[in-house]
């Protein structure tokens, strides 16, 4: 199996851990110098590739059998740099078009961010929900680069909500402690949002059943259990439980007010195996 993961966080490094010891051909690119040695220990070989170099994205995903492409947004880029979003969100849809120009099957990681806030109606939002357009450029441009790969015969898109139990992402808590570094106390999520969370190890093992079913097409995923609060109730407890001074939310990020519903890739036979929040 030849495969390729664009991107460098602790889950491309699972990834390619894994399949590196399953005896795989896995390369690893990165826009980043900084994480370049990171990727080249746990894939077959690593190159350093922008966006914008569209003959070495498409090198190295002609001839694989599958492409993984992972630009997940980190939160603590996202509270200290909107402009740092968009200049990201940007290079994700150019790479997309890369990847599909020369193969059919990738899988790409994206975000309930482009379900957008979604009226108040009853019900979850699932897979067949409009995706509402908003200013929020992380949102576009991920409705955009989902457009890009299910144009693709075998392209695939996991919808996630916020990560956990990784470096990059890191804990509600320690979200609360970086907002309250601001002068402002302010953090970019949307307060009346429906709180949602996955552990890494999940987003590592839904991508795994989608390989091995080969599945396309996109499917929301995470623990869809019915028990949801919003970000408000959930960031306001901790705030509370510390004794700190309660954070604004300024609602550049916007995500649904309803819980979204994981049903569809539940029918293919996946679980979530870890359902504890670290709040």
């Amino acid at each position: 199996m030849k495969t390729v993961i664009i991107g460098s966080d602790s889950i491309s490094s699972a990834l390619g851990e894994k399949w590196k010891k399953r005896g795989w051909e896995v390369t690893g690119i990165t826009n980043s110098p900084a994480e370049l040695n990171k990727i080249e220990q746990v894939t077959t070989k690593a190159e350093l590739v922008d966006a914008h170099e569209r003959h070495k994205i498409m090198k190295h995903s002609a001839p694989a059998d599958l492409v993984v492409f992972n630009s997940l947004p980190r939160f603590h880029r996202s509270i200290s740099s909107i402009m740092e979003m968009k200049r990201n969100a940007d290079a994700i849809t150019e790479s997309c078009r890369h990847i599909t120009d020369v193969n059919p099957r990738c899988i790409f990681l994206s975000t309930f961010a482009v379900y957008g806030q979604q009226p108040r109606l009853r019900g979850s939002v699932d897979e067949y929900s409009h995706r509402y357009s908003s200013h929020d450029a992380l949102s576009r441009s991920y409705q955009q680069a989902e457009d890009i790969i299910l144009s693709a015969d075998e392209g695939c898109v996991l919808r996630l909500p916020d990560i956990y139990g990784i470096p990059e992402n890191i804990s509600v808590k320690e979200r609360v402690k970086l907002g309250m570094r601001n002068n402002t106390k302010e953090i970019p999520l949307d307060a009346n949002a429906s709180f949602h969370h996955i552990h890494y190890l999940d987003v590592i093992r839904v991508i795994d059943h989608v390989i091995t079913k080969g599945l396309s097409g996109s499917f929301n995923v995470c623990d869809d259990d019915g028990q949801h609060s919003t970000n408000q109730q959930v960031y306001n407890k901790v705030c509370d439980r510390e004794g700190w001074p309660r954070l604004k939310f300024t609602d550049h990020i916007k995500m649904p007010h309803r819980p979204v519903s994981a049903a569809k890739i539940r029918h293919t036979g996946f679980q979530i195996g870890h359902t504890s929040m670290d709040f």
